[in-house]
């Protein structure tokens, strides 16, 4: 009974949902600050089912739509940090499990055209992530 109970339990912890794209308050999504009239650090906070993948594009499309809300075309990343924001767990059967919660974090540059090879066209990066995750244009 205890076997069926503890893997009830960890089907529960396992079956939930990755974090959307949406604003943190707080918690997990993004966030921004305004650091200059065109620049900008973001972060993205995932939960323990968001893949660091997830939580980087989320990034990305988050400074996408910060440079589309601008009126600027392009974007440049001039800095690019990822790790964890903690973990997150459960005790199953006497063992806890543990699952990190990865976080990205970006500075950015707005920018009117594209000035270098690694800058990149705010349209474009929105478009092709929304894409990958099936998400509805806003």
């Amino acid at each position: 009974m205890k076997h069926k109970l503890g893997l009830m339990v960890l089907m529960i912890f396992l079956a939930g949902c990755a974090t959307e794209y949406a604003p943190s308050y707080g918690g997990d999504g993004y966030s921004e600050t305004q650091l200059s009239e065109t620049s900008f650090q973001i972060t993205f906070r995932g939960n323990t089912k968001t893949t660091p993948e997830r939580a980087y594009d989320f990034a990305m499309l988050r400074a996408a739509e910060i440079a589309i809300s601008k009126g600027k075309q392009f974007f440049k990343v001039s800095s690019l940090a990822s790790g964890d924001n903690g973990m997150a767990g459960a005790m199953i059967n006497g063992a806890f499990i543990a699952k990190k919660k990865p976080e990205v974090a970006l500075s950015i540059k707005l920018l009117e055209k594209k000035t270098s090879d690694d800058c990149l066209e705010a349209a474009f990066v929105r478009k092709s992530i929304r894409a990958k995750y099936q998400m509805t244009e806003s």
